[in-house]
């Protein structure tokens, strides 16, 4: 069923989609190519994987997850920016302070 696969991938792709935008805000984007490489490796092996087990867009879904979720882990663990900021910002009672990166003219 395509049912387990669609409301796990609702419930953190927002935080995937969310952590890339937080990362080029803060000017933390020298990783994203990395994770962007990783993601793509881990979504082609579970491709081949789906394809020589034949199971179809059930399958395909769960590859979608293997993408997401890999995509959420190496901005958790390569991001040491964004990982400070998550940390500010769940600390409470304290006022964020982000830091922009100066963009070029």
């Amino acid at each position: 069923s395509l049912v387990p696969f669609a409301v796990l991938s609702q419930s953190y792709c927002p935080m995937a989609t969310l952590s890339d935008g937080v990362c080029i805000g803060l000017g933390s984007f020298s990783h994203l190519p990395i994770i962007m490489a990783g993601s793509f490796l881990s979504t082609a092996a579970g491709l081949a994987f789906v394809s020589s087990q034949n199971m179809g867009v059930v399958g395909v879904w769960a590859c979608m997850n293997i993408f997401i979720a890999t995509r959420l882990a190496g901005h958790l663990l390569m991001s040491k920016r964004l990982r400070k900021y998550v940390k500010k910002a769940f600390r409470g009672g304290e006022t964020l302070k982000m830091e922009v990166a100066p963009i070029a003219a």
